[in-house]
């Protein structure tokens, strides 16, 4: 791998949304995509010579891997040599899928190029409500046949389950799911109140704070325990014990060394500027991204406020410089400034729950 150059910050992730569609119509998204049904092509996307131009410029900025999502990242018609270029320049690979476009033919390329870092959304082992939830009838047989067909080649994906106050119960079965099928591990991501999630949460359809602190303390501890099963669940990190931070439970966002692109080649910080205008910071296919990483307002401006100059509880808590202030891009789709603090975090605060050892 290259080295990177002698910069303060290191590019080490980029994210690519492969895909501004997607087969599935999910209630939580929050990068809305454009749903495609079964048979219908993709008409845009990320190209092989636009994911080569990102990664001869990211790796002489320290790039070791990249992520892979959309919409739906296997719906893109150059995936699989986007998997090719990116196996051959000796860097690791994320993927996020639903699962229901992988046959026995993808799992066993993957398998075969060792890309075994693969998560798949399934958000209960209910029918009933999975395909309600991601909109389309038979998505839960369809994503867990892709999970069998990569357990068949060896590949123990993660689950990932995108959490409402529908679905908190299913969280025990999904272990056992998970536990049946051979996955690797378990995430649990709630739903946030941004995109299609906002929609979700004002009609009181998430979860308070207060039952997701509590959800995370028992998956994490009897849950994982009782299965023998990895989990994950996303909370920022000042609600973690500290053995979490051993046993790296605690979901960070590396948010100063990642940029994302999305479909349409636009840049951002994470890949969230599809939506918001104000984060985008050039094209793929006409800047370069040394000169972004090195010159853009908006990363100066990133790197400014975090974690130096976070507001509210974000900017008293001790493990700050750890966490970010959780996901910024959802800071700044809730209040138009990355200095904002995490809305978990602060409605915690508000409601006596945030860990008073936590605050300096």
């Amino acid at each position: 791998m290259a080295q990177a150059e002698n910069h303060e910050y290191a590019l080490s992730s980029l994210y690519l949304y492969l895909t501004g569609g997607c087969n599935l119509h999910c209630a939580h998204c929050w990068l809305d995509p454009d749903f495609l049904p079964q048979g219908e092509k993709v008409t845009d996307g990320l190209t092989t010579d636009d994911v080569r131009k990102a990664i001869n410029e990211a790796k002489p900025l320290g790039l070791s891997n990249i992520k892979l999502t959309g919409g739906e990242p296997f719906l893109n018609n150059d995936i699989f040599k986007i998997l090719e270029l990116i196996t051959a320049q000796e860097l690791s690979i994320t993927i996020e899928t639903n699962g229901t476009l992988i046959d026995r033919e993808t799992a066993a390329f993957l398998r075969e190029k060792e890309i075994i870092d693969i998560s798949v959304s399934i958000d209960s082992p209910r029918a009933s409500f999975h395909d309600s939830f991601r909109g389309v009838k038979g998505a839960l047989d369809d994503a867990l046949a892709g999970v069998e067909h990569m357990a068949a080649q060896g590949i123990n994906a993660q689950l990932i389950m995108s959490l409402v106050s529908e679905n908190a119960g299913d969280i025990e079965p999904l272990m056992e799911l998970a536990q049946k099928v051979g996955a690797g591990s378990v995430k649990i991501n709630p739903v946030m109140p941004i995109g299609r999630g906002n929609t979700l949460n004002q009609a009181g359809r998430t979860l308070p704070v207060e039952d997701l602190i509590a959800l995370s303390v028992w998956t994490e501890g009897e849950l994982a325990e009782k299965y023998g099963i990895n989990v994950l669940f996303t909370l920022p990190s000042a609600f973690k014990p500290m053995d979490a931070f051993l046993k790296q439970k605690n979901a960070e966002c590396h948010i100063l060394n990642i940029l994302g692109i999305v479909a349409t080649g636009n840049i951002s910080m994470c890949g969230i500027g599809k939506e918001v205008e104000g984060l985008v910071m050039g094209n793929i296919r006409e800047d370069n991204l040394r000169d972004i990483w090195l010159n853009s307002p908006v990363l100066a401006t990133l790197r400014e406020l975090v974690p130096k100059r976070m507001e509210g509880i974000c900017g008293r808590c001790i493990l700050k410089g750890l966490c970010l202030g959780s996901c910024r891009a959802d800071a700044y789709v809730l209040s138009g400034s990355l200095a904002t603090p995490f809305w978990i975090c602060q409605e915690a605060y508000d409601k006596g729950l945030f860990p008073k050892q936590r605050i300096v």
